[in-house]
């Protein structure tokens, strides 16, 4: 079974990878919040429109102005949902510009690109 460990075994790899470790963590926490954040906004957004939706079915209007009404309420709710999801996306572009390595060998290339002598022994290209 493969498993996302560093095949080379000295105590300045492990070190290395530790480091490479933490970073991928403190990534995934910061994409979570991410995540969480623009699942709350959107599901207010929604609650928001249907209340909005709900007190125009309840109007005593002609059914035609009502569905108008409607449409409009539909495509006003389509629109900020949009751009909710396009302000979550680039969030998470941010944050993905910050940590940019996604893998061992990313982090082992960037690592050596910088002047680690350990990553560049450890990297394998």
């Amino acid at each position: 079974r493969y498993r996302a460990k560093p095949v080379q075994r000295n105590p300045a790899a492990e070190a290395l990878y530790a480091r490479y470790a933490a970073e991928k963590a403190a990534r995934e926490t910061d994409l979570a919040g991410i995540r969480e954040k623009a699942g709350a906004n959107i599901a207010a957004i929604r609650e928001k429109w249907r209340l909005k939706r709900t007190e125009l079915e309840r109007m005593s209007i002609f059914k035609r102005n009502r569905r108008n009404l409607l449409q409009l309420a539909r495509k006003s709710e389509a629109a900020e949902l949009a751009e909710a999801k396009a302000q979550a996306a680039r969030e998470r572009e941010t944050a993905n510009r910050e940590q940019p390595c996604r893998s061992w060998q990313d982090f082992l290339r960037r690592e050596a690109e910088q002047g680690s002598e350990i990553a560049l022994v450890t990297c394998v290209i």
